[in-house]
């Protein structure tokens, strides 16, 4: 975890275009109808299980990926707080220290 944290706090302007695309993967649900509701016109059945089959992996894909994006920007953001001049975390269970990352 720490080596992702590193690694995000030096390239966190990428990161940030990360999680603005992965704002854009919650628009895939909607056409995902639209398609379903399309092909349901020749293929109702194909239409149903294709649309399941879709929806379980974009559903996936979004529990699985988009937390930790937001929590590996969040976990370098705060960890870099006093590089960039903001206060000091304070070390504990709810602050980050070095030692909590890894």
């Amino acid at each position: 975890m720490a080596d992702q944290v590193a690694k995000v706090l030096a390239h966190q302007g990428a990161m940030r275009a990360v999680l603005a695309l992965d704002v854009l993967t919650l628009l895939v649900a909607p056409a995902m109808l639209a398609v379903a509701r399309l092909a349901r016109q020749g293929a109702p059945r194909l239409a149903l299980a294709g649309g399941w089959i879709a929806g379980a992996g974009w559903l996936a894909g979004v529990v699985g990926l988009l937390p930790l994006d937001a929590v590996l920007y969040e976990a370098a953001v705060c960890c870099s707080a006093p590089r960039c001049g903001g206060p000091a975390p304070s070390p504990g269970p709810r602050g980050c220290s070095s030692g909590s990352l890894r």
